[in-house]
């Protein structure tokens, strides 16, 4: 799709300024008071997603962003996956990866992460495996994510 320079500035502002789902901030604030490390793992770029973490308050509990511009490989490579265990210091087992598309749930349990696929839309499972640990369609699902 060709875009001009002013439609591709007009898109990045409204991805910069779309609502947080009802349950984000409460879900985040809890998990950030409990002590857990909450970042974004995104195809998008990192301008985007810190502005749409400030316009919805997320960047109070939130580390910067984890684009994959900087790997410049896009999941679900395992060079994308791969930046969280650097980031946060923590071996891939102990992390917890929550998704909001099937495909992006499946890459992160081939990485070797715990996985909640969070269905928001109610779409039909990937028939490929290993499925996640946890399937919602709201952050619920990140309970199950807890290290045993």
């Amino acid at each position: 799709m060709d875009l001009t320079p002013q439609q591709k500035r007009a898109l990045v502002e409204v991805y910069g300024q779309l609502p947080a789902w009802p349950d984000t901030t409460a879900t985040l604030a809890a998990l950030s008071e409990a002590g857990v490390r909450l970042a974004f793992l995104s195809n998008l770029g990192a301008d985007m997603l810190l502005a749409n973490m400030r316009s919805n308050g997320l960047d109070r509990w939130m580390d910067p962003p984890l684009s994959t511009d900087r790997v410049r490989a896009f999941k679900p490579s395992s060079g994308a996956y791969a930046m969280a265990p650097h980031h946060f210091g923590l071996p891939r087992e102990e992390i917890g990866f929550v998704a909001f598309s099937g495909w992006d749930a499946l890459g992160a349990k081939w990485f070797g992460f715990r996985t909640a696929w969070i269905n928001r839309l109610g779409v039909t499972e990937e028939t490929l495996t290993p499925h996640a640990d946890a399937i919602a369609s709201d952050l619920s699902a990140i309970a199950a994510l807890r290290a045993p």
